[in-house]
């Protein structure tokens, strides 16, 4: 199993992350607890940095397909928040473009989702996964 997150401390901070962004879909740390029994935790973010006049979900998509390396076959649990800006916000089109991606990858996975926002990304789109093993 690959994880980069370690129990104690570091996986506290990350539950803190998680859970500290404002969301409009909230994660609560209660719906962590499981992370505390995972084998293993891997952490991906992704910030859209579109080419040329690439949309920046395209960036997203690419970003994770050519540099996620995550064997999604190995993970039975996934976090996922979405984060953008309130003056540039997710778009409905953007969203169902991420479900369609995330559901492909890890279609026997348990997903929870969260949608929130951070002023300071302007128009760019982060994307978190957590991915989790119990086996």
């Amino acid at each position: 199993m690959k994880g980069n997150i370690k129990q104690g401390q570091e996986l506290e901070a990350l539950i803190n992350q998680i859970t500290s962004i404002p969301m409009t879909v909230a994660i609560k740390e209660e719906d962590l607890d499981y992370l505390h029994q995972a084998k293993a935790i891997l952490k991906r973010r992704i910030h859209s940095f579109p080419k040329d006049d690439e949309p920046r979900v395209d960036s997203v998509i690419r970003e994770l397909e050519d540099f996620g390396n995550i064997d999604y076959s190995q993970y039975d649990r996934i976090v996922i928040q979405i984060v953008t800006s309130s003056a540039y916000p997710l778009m409905m089109n953007e969203l169902n473009r991420l479900v369609s991606l995330i559901d492909g990858k890890f279609s026997q996975a348990g997903v929870l989702w969260g949608i929130g926002t951070d002023n300071k990304l302007g128009d760019k789109i982060l994307l978190q996964l957590v991915c989790s093993c119990q086996e």
